[in-house]
């Protein structure tokens, strides 16, 4: 983890996609907002198991106060 906080100290914004969105991306979403980054969530480059399980994701990490954007939306 240490290495990876020396890449990303003198970054603002971190991007995120994964899967089990509703685990593994939100608890790593969670601690970079803890950090003092702004998490933007990809939201077409999440799964879940279920759609259900990858809404409650996305909610939960609006509330986290990240942002919630598209890959499209990354490339212009």
């Amino acid at each position: 983890m240490e290495v990876i906080r020396e890449e990303i100290q003198a970054k603002k914004y971190i991007l995120l996609c994964g899967i089990e969105a509703h685990i593994c991306v939100l608890q790593t979403l969670i601690d970079l907002k803890k950090e003092g980054f702004i998490p933007v969530l990809v939201e077409d480059c999440i799964s879940s198991r279920t759609a259900h399980n990858k809404e409650i994701a996305i909610e939960r990490a609006k509330q986290e106060g990240a942002i919630i954007t598209t890959y499209e939306a990354i490339l212009f």
